[in-house]
């Protein structure tokens, strides 16, 4: 029997050795993906009250690399046109909730969909830096994330925590990093 194997990499694969006992082993190390996507979640123009959503459930489509495989959320980021924005929560999952709530009311979820949700994220002022007239807030995060055993897309729902008006319909996107798994 042979102590060595010959190996050809392939993209974005290295071969590495490791000595363990005077004997060279090879090891695979693979380089993860990321991905950056960006949606712009349709809201109105009326004040938005602390827990009211922002707009329906967003979709980042095709947000993992296959189906059943999850990843991890590396970053949340929230833009704005023109509106100060304090604080707002991100709610992230992969399944459909049964009641996702609409637009500009408060969002009450029932037990069976909090069960759904895999991770969330509060950006609060400090997340916040404004430039002329446009806002931007990111925040780190590390949320690992399974995989829907039938999509690859993750869903998102936009929580108001403090109150405030939009100017515009499109006055806000968000954006996840995620690392693909």
């Amino acid at each position: 029997m042979s102590d060595s194997i010959s190996v050809t990499p392939g993209s974005g694969v290295s071969v590495a050795t490791k000595r363990i006992n005077g004997v060279d082993h090879q090891r695979v190390i693979t380089h993860s993906e990321r991905k950056r996507i960006l949606v712009s979640p349709a809201i109105s123009t009326l004040e938005y009250s602390t827990g009211f959503s922002l707009g329906l459930p967003v979709t980042f489509a095709d947000a993992f690399r296959n189906v059943g495989i999850g990843g991890v959320i590396e970053e949340v980021s929230i833009f704005s046109k023109s509106i100060t924005i304090d604080e707002l929560e991100v709610i992230f999952y992969t399944e459909d909730l049964v009641d996702p709530g609409l637009d500009h009311v408060l969002f009450s979820p029932s037990l069976e969909d909090l069960i759904k949700v895999q991770g969330t994220v509060k950006l609060s002022a400090s997340d916040f830096s404004s430039f002329d007239d446009k806002i931007t807030g990111f925040k780190s995060t590390n949320i690992p994330i399974m995989g829907n055993s039938s999509l690859k897309d993750l869903k998102a729902k936009i929580i108001a925590r403090k109150t405030f008006t939009p100017s515009s319909i499109d006055d806000i996107q968000i954006g996840v990093k995620i690392r693909m798994d």
